[in-house]
């Protein structure tokens, strides 16, 4: 049972996923013009990796998205200008992937990214030579052994090209299938005309990889290899400081933008988010219903420190929560309502996170809250101690708590890398009702 079906939804309004890359992600994202231009003057203006900073849930992969979206239909209606492919995938890197594996994920999500725009490039008179054959083996039993991490394509039914056989060997699937899409790139793509466009792919979630140190090492592992390709532009996303910690690398110096960084939404369109997602899911216009209010959605968005994937959670979790009871319906009702469990969620909030820290720990919580949520290792002395090392502990309870998340660069100690994540804004607003 969909309840967003029952309200007179095509899907729930609080959709966190980022935005895709076509007209309906173009239409939900607000307030983000400044930002989508930068974007797209970084790409239009350099070869080099354009990175993005920002703290999880503020819409990176979601700006990506439209920008190169949009610059992609521009191309399209016009014919004028470069032409950026959004990728149909994302990827991220770990500690110990391997350059050879990385390539295979990324060239199958090219691969399946180019075939299925076919009939879009052969109108602008790019043909995929072997499409067919590659399409063939897409669909093959085979693909399964080459990468799981990559979905399969089901059906690609549009010319592409030839359509020879493809060889089912262990030949075809090393060689012959990563030839065929780097020829493809080189087509569409010339050598050398590298501000002439590519195809857009997005290494996300770079904090994951824990330390700026390892992904430093890791983006030099792979400068020349995966981000050297003919036709492949990259941006890179990561939050708490770490894309900076990267773009200081003397062997990255030259190859890489200094970050973009994004902050959340202004407060003052978070009531034009809401809307936007509810004129774009309503089956039939000023049908739906929800039983939450714009106002209180702007709450929580205040609450959440205008983090928009945040404040949707929360806001997806109170419909499903108020679903098992009788639904407000007055403006008043719901209201009533949403407080109701606000204040509950309060104080089941503070109750679960007192048991795993300590008074001091609590102290110290609300002294970074009043540096704006964030704090670096060199700030202990205006914390009050002698030392990091004696911070640590109180920060590693917070931790513990979910209430704040740390990453460590080591060429500075000096970077702030200790920030409140959403659970520590909402407990910020649990206490602050005591």
């Amino acid at each position: 049972m969909n309840i967003f079906h029952e309200w007179g939804f095509t899907e729930t309004p609080f959709k966190t996923h980022p935005l895709p890359a076509d007209e309906n992600g173009k239409a939900l994202l607000v307030n983000r013009k400044n930002e989508i231009k930068q974007l797209k003057k970084s790409l239009s203006s350099s070869s080099n990796l354009v990175t993005i900073e920002g703290d999880n849930g503020v819409g990176k992969t979601s700006l990506v998205n439209i920008a190169v979206y949009e610059m992609f239909d521009d191309y399209l209606r016009t014919g004028v200008g470069p032409l950026f492919i959004p990728c149909d995938a994302r990827f991220q890197l770990s500690a110990d992937i391997e350059p050879e594996d990385f390539i295979d994920e990324v060239l199958m999500a090219v691969a399946q990214t180019l075939l299925k725009r076919g009939k879009e490039l052969k109108d602008r008179g790019f043909y995929l030579e072997n499409g067919g054959a590659i399409i063939k083996w897409l669909n093959s039993p085979l693909i399964n052994g080459y990468s799981g991490s990559v979905n399969i394509v089901k059906h690609l039914g549009f010319g592409v090209g030839t359509t020879q056989q493809a060889n089912p060997g262990a030949g075809f699937l090393k060689s012959g299938f990563k030839t065929t899409v780097l020829n493809w790139l080189s087509d569409i793509f010339p050598p050398y005309e590298s501000l002439d466009g590519g195809i857009v792919c997005i290494l996300d979630n770079m904090e994951l990889l824990q330390t700026s140190q390892i992904a430093r090492e890791q983006i030099e592992r792979f400068r020349d290899k995966v981000f050297a390709f003919t036709g492949l532009r990259w941006v890179l996303c990561g939050s708490m400081g770490i894309m900076r910690g990267v773009a200081s690398s003397p062997r990255l110096h030259g190859r890489m933008n200094m970050p973009i960084n994004l902050c959340g939404v202004d407060f003052k369109y978070a009531i034009d988010i809401l809307l936007t997602r509810i004129k774009r899911f309503e089956i039939v216009e000023d049908k739906g219903y929800l039983p939450i209010n714009c106002q209180e959605f702007e709450h929580l968005y205040k609450i959440l420190h205008n983090n928009t994937r945040n404040a949707l959670n929360y806001a997806n979790n109170y419909c499903l929560d108020v679903s098992d009871s009788n639904l407000p319906l007055t403006n008043e009702e719901k209201r009533e309502t949403f407080y109701k469990w606000l204040n509950y969620q309060s104080k089941e909030k503070i109750k679960a996170v007192m048991t795993l820290i300590k008074p001091r720990a609590l102290e110290v919580f609300k002294q970074i809250i009043e540096c704006n949520g964030e704090l670096s290792p060199s700030d202990y002395d205006i914390f009050g101690f002698k030392n990091w090392p004696t911070m640590r502990r109180y920060i590693s309870q917070l931790e513990v708590a979910g209430l704040v998340t740390s990453i460590i660069d080591e060429s500075d100690k000096r970077r702030k890398t200790i920030l409140v994540t959403a659970e520590g804004w909402f407990f910020n607003y649990s206490i602050s009702l005591q």
